[in-house]
């Protein structure tokens, strides 16, 4: 899996049966989470590696992480600019455990580690639908009326369906004119109106979940 330029370029055909971990990017509203599909997953710029990192500040073996669908570690490589989580750098030489909803950083590339339910993919609702290129959202035959920002952060969780946006991703994607500041409040706010509308249209308040500490998902019917 190949990440762009000062990002992550991935893949983004569904997750493998069974993969229970992800890395979602926190720069990129538009970027899929990357599944982690192997008990040891190699991170850094050179071509072989499982996820290749295309940014000069990665090193080319940067880290890697172990791991199964109950316990994961992250050890760094070796790597000039760093490996952190949650900020504080990781040695070359210690296994360090990652927890659900922990800051993954390398060098300056930034990532959500997601694992069990909010590591895993689902579907989205079937009978949501968004159309792009009008704006217009439809819960079976009938369109819901959004404001324009409600539109925008189920537009976020829609390209990322069945894993978890945090609130950081959706402050920037939703609301760019405030360079990713704004309040828990009104991101909180603008999701209790998207759910009530799509409840009012025969859909689910439920669609939009909460995972605690990490952030919102769209999930599937039969969730």
């Amino acid at each position: 899996m190949n990440m762009g330029t000062s990002q992550a370029r991935a893949d983004n055909s569904p997750p493998a049966a069974g993969a229970a971990a992800a890395l979602l990017p926190l720069a990129d509203d538009k970027q899929s989470a990357i599944s982690l599909r192997s008990e040891h997953t190699t991170i850094g710029r050179a071509a072989e590696c499982d996820v290749v990192l295309d940014d000069p500040r990665i090193s080319r073996q940067h880290a890697t992480i172990t791991g199964d669908s109950h316990q994961y570690h992250v050890r760094d490589a070796g790597s000039l600019n760093g490996t952190f989580v949650n900020g504080r750098r990781v040695r070359a030489d210690t296994a360090t455990r990652l927890h659900p909803g922990d800051e993954l950083r390398f060098a300056d590339l930034r990532f959500h580690f997601l694992s069990g339910p909010a590591g895993q993919s689902h579907p989205p609702p079937a009978r949501l639908r968004l159309d792009d290129a009008a704006a217009e959202v439809y819960v079976g035959d009938g369109r819901v009326v959004l404001a324009p920002k409600e539109y925008a952060l189920l537009r976020v969780l829609w390209r990322r369906a069945g894993h978890v946006c945090s609130k950081e991703c959706l402050a920037q994607a939703v609301w760019p004119e405030e360079q990713g500041i704004v309040t828990d409040a009104s991101i909180e706010s603008t999701v209790s109106r998207l759910r009530r509308k799509l409840a009012a249209a025969g859909g689910h308040r439920a669609w939009v979940q909460t995972m605690p500490r990490q952030g919102y998902r769209l999930t599937g019917d039969e969730e």
